[in-house]
């Protein structure tokens, strides 16, 4: 799960560059902000063998 987070992150920054550089800085500066708490999520969340089955 926190991989998953990660992912989505590093998938906001990548855009969030790419708008950036294309010149919609109200575009990058959105995706910016949504990385940052994605990727606070990502450190928050408890890692994914929490959901595997107990024995």
């Amino acid at each position: 799960m926190r991989q998953l987070f990660a992912i989505a992150a590093a998938l906001f920054l990548a855009g969030a560059i790419s708008a950036h550089l294309l010149g919609n800085e109200g575009v990058a500066d959105f995706a910016a902000v949504i990385a940052f708490f994605t990727l606070l999520a990502a450190c928050l969340v408890p890692g994914a063998r929490t959901l595997a089955p107990q024995r």
